[in-house]
């Protein structure tokens, strides 16, 4: 069996993962409290960031361009959409060599998305076997077909609600499961193990693996392997294989991987390996880290140029 031994890229690019709140309408299981419980978003602890800093980081992320490196901004959460911003920031940063995407649940209207997709270049819809109403679902992706964006869907494959999330697959309109990458579950601390899947689950996963559009409109990563092979880097083939265990590798994540949470902390890596500071005065690291961690469930912190010492002279 093959084993990676390196990831490399293209062209410059910089994988930004923006939290933009800690506020959503789901309250999965598998999600952290943290991540929708709204307390900073609704003032009970301090440090949400206000539009002002927002605007001083977005200016740093502007200037990161001007050498030409790539943007891929995408945005999460809890639900970012339901930011009172959202709209104002991606129209601030509709500029060249920005890539802008969103993950959401696709609970907001179709008349919020008629003013948002003209400044998104794609979309990424998460389906929740405890929450997604597939028929909204099924006329939001109508909608995002009409308008041309791109589109993929991240379907949760919770093992403990496996019918439910079949049932999903099965009801998502036909002609667009070929979009779906089915997500394996990780805990977002990297120490612990991943959940436990059924031989007969992780089978129906490789099975209907997608082939979806690239999702950062830059698809610029490429696996390479101890056989001499390499490959585009394909996030559902990495993990449902395993091979996204990177412990003691060399990673450039802090200079090519950054994720800012909600408190507007910026941080190497959605793994959080290292503080890069706050929004208003965050300066990237250039220098390699070598990972702490088992494994890495993230995907931008994956798609971060990093090789295994052991095989690269």
């Amino acid at each position: 069996m093959k084993h990676p031994i390196k990831i490399t890229h293209i062209k410059p690019i910089i994988n930004v993962y923006w939290i933009l709140t800690d506020f959503c309408n789901f309250k999965c299981n598998y999600c952290p409290d943290f991540l929708h419980n709204g307390n900073f978003a609704t003032g009970k602890m301090q440090g949400f960031p206000n539009y002002s800093d927002i605007v001083i980081f977005m200016d740093k992320l502007k200037a990161l361009t001007a050498t030409g490196t790539h943007l891929n901004l995408q945005f999460g959460g809890g639900e970012p959409t339901l930011h009172p911003n959202f709209l104002d920031i991606i129209k601030y940063m509709n500029i060249e060599n920005v890539h802008l995407g969103v993950t959401t649940n696709g609970s907001r209207s179709d008349e919020w998305w008629s003013e948002a997709l003209p400044f998104l270049d794609n979309v990424t819809i998460s389906l929740h076997p405890e929450f997604t109403k597939i028929d909204k679902v099924n006329d939001l992706a109508k909608y995002i077909e009409s308008s041309g964006i791109n589109f993929m869907f991240n379907l949760s494959c919770d093992p403990a609600r496996w019918n439910k999330v079949v049932g999903l697959y099965d009801k998502l309109d036909a002609k667009f499961q070929h979009l779906i990458t089915p997500k394996v579950l990780n805990y977002l601390d990297s120490t612990k193990e991943n959940y436990k899947y059924t031989s007969e689950q992780t089978e129906w996963i490789k099975n209907h693996m997608g082939r979806p559009k690239s999702s950062d409109g830059f698809l610029n990563s490429i696996i390479h392997f101890d056989d001499g092979s390499a490959e585009n880097l394909l996030l559902g083939r990495i993990t449902v294989n395993n091979w996204n265990e990177f412990k003691n590798w060399q990673c450039k994540v802090a200079s090519q991987s950054i994720m800012i949470d909600y408190t507007g902390t910026v941080n190497a890596g959605i793994c959080m390996v290292k503080s890069l500071g706050h929004i208003t005065e965050f300066k990237l690291d250039y220098s390699d880290i070598v990972c702490p961690f088992n494994f890495c469930p993230c995907p931008n912190d994956i798609k971060a140029e990093k090789y295994k010492p052991a095989t690269i002279k």
